[in-house]
């Protein structure tokens, strides 16, 4: 009974694990109503895939940049630019992981540089995603690993950029 429970929760659902953290240098103070423009993404994998996976995470951080309003519009001038390099990235497999879980994890692992507009590096983002276990409803992953994965960055950012040292000193 106890097997089968689980088992239908893994068919359901998917399974696996998340780490992002958004690190500005010290001294680094954002100003009030930063804005952000998406750069130069490369595939550091050492592999070629059939889709773009440079695009791909591009779009997703453009998407997710803009629905947060820290997307710079055309012609503005950004504050921060990123930068992001792509370490590994797996499709996976959804039946795999429906078999065995942790065989066929769908994986996307990136790292960035945040650059000011003198292209000076004040930050950092690192975020990695897997999706380990799951059946059916994992179906996909492969592709909807990339907006996730900007979700998680720009969720990170957006709360480093709207603490003010002067609210940190305070404690509010």
């Amino acid at each position: 009974m106890r097997y089968s429970i689980i088992l239908a929760v893994l068919l359901m659902t998917g399974c696996g694990t998340t780490h992002h953290a958004v690190n500005f240098n010290s001294g680094y103070t954002p100003s009030d109503n930063p804005t952000i423009t998406v750069g130069n993404t490369t595939n550091n994998t050492g592999e070629t895939f059939d889709i773009n996976i440079e695009s791909m995470l591009n779009d997703a951080l453009s998407k997710e940049l803009s629905r947060s309003n820290l997307l710079a519009g055309s012609g503005d001038i950004s504050e921060l630019s990123i930068d992001t390099e792509i370490l590994e990235y797996k499709k996976g497999d959804a039946f795999k992981r429906w078999l065995v879980p942790g065989y066929g994890s769908t994986v996307l692992n990136i790292k960035s540089k945040l650059l000011n507009s003198a292209s000076e590096v004040v930050g950092t983002v690192e975020a990695r995603r897997t999706v380990d276990a799951g059946g059916g409803y994992t179906i996909g992953e492969w592709e909807t690993i990339f907006p996730k994965v900007a979700e998680d960055i720009v969720r990170e950012l957006s709360k480093e950029l709207t603490v003010k040292p002067n609210r940190v000193a305070e404690g509010l």
